[in-house]
């Protein structure tokens, strides 16, 4: 990654952070939106961690059946020796754990899909509550596909241009200069946009320059651990009621179906 585009994306993020700190005061109808894409961005969280659990479990198997697991069996004979040879009902058993691992793994990969379809819906249907236009809406909307799109692709090992990069970057930087503090109602796109797009950026940033994301991974584990501890009991100082967001958000679905 050059120097220019990593400046680039780290500008992003300290736009996208600082203007996600910029609230105004909302309904609870905006509240209740914003609850909404925050629980679904945390069950993102959870069937990650649960992929990242899986793939751990395969790595295991697979170093055990690298060298396969071998016996001593007796050669028979009078001088009563044995030899030793591969552990064939060994080798069958992990065979047969390591398939069960990876549908699992296929099965918690099909559920953060599902998570991030969810939180995409939630997100969506907050910006359009927020006010803003609906030009303005569908460019945010596309800007926080491209960015996921970006982001997996290098994931999986595929190669993304630098100039699709910075497009991205410069794109960014365009619409959330022109959004102002008092559409962020409630924090409504602090949740629905620029939190998801920092998250990306620096998923990307990570991605394009390995040795960076190896140097913060030991701080962010012990952070992340304490943040999972208290999203699950209040998302921010300023969220609504829980129960009241589950009765609202349930409402709001049946209401929708």
């Amino acid at each position: 990654m050059s120097t220019d585009l990593k400046g680039a994306i780290s500008s992003a993020i300290s736009q996208a952070n600082d203007k996600a700190a910029q609230k105004s005061e909302g309904s609870f109808k905006e509240q209740v939106a914003r609850d909404r894409v925050s629980m679904a961005n945390n069950r993102i969280s959870v069937a990650e961690s649960k992929v990242t659990r899986q793939q751990g479990e395969m790595a295991k198997i697979e170093e055990m059946l690298s060298p396969p697991p071998t016996k001593d069996v007796s050669e028979g004979g009078k001088n009563g020796g044995t030899k030793t040879v591969v552990d064939q009902e060994e080798v069958k058993r992990l065979n047969s754990k390591k398939t069960g691992i990876q549908q699992q793994i296929t099965q918690a990969q099909q559920e953060v899909t599902n998570a991030q379809q969810e939180a995409q819906n939630a997100a969506s249907e907050a910006i359009a509550q927020s006010g803003i236009n609906a030009e303005t809406q569908n460019e945010m909307d596309a800007l926080l596909a491209k960015a996921s799109n970006i982001k997996e692709t290098l994931s999986e090992g595929g190669n993304v241009e630098d100039n699709e990069i910075k497009d991205l970057v410069d794109r960014f930087g365009a619409v959330a200069g022109e959004l102002t503090q008092e559409q962020n109602k409630a924090g409504v796109l602090s949740k629905s946009f620029y939190e998801p797009m920092a998250e990306a950026f620096e998923g990307i940033s990570d991605l394009l320059d390995p040795s960076d994301a190896a140097t913060e991974n030991a701080t962010e584990v012990a952070e992340n651990t304490d943040e999972v501890t208290t999203n699950s009991t209040s998302e921010d100082d300023d969220s609504t009621d829980s129960s009241e967001v589950e009765d609202a958000i349930k409402e709001t679905t049946a209401a929708g179906n």
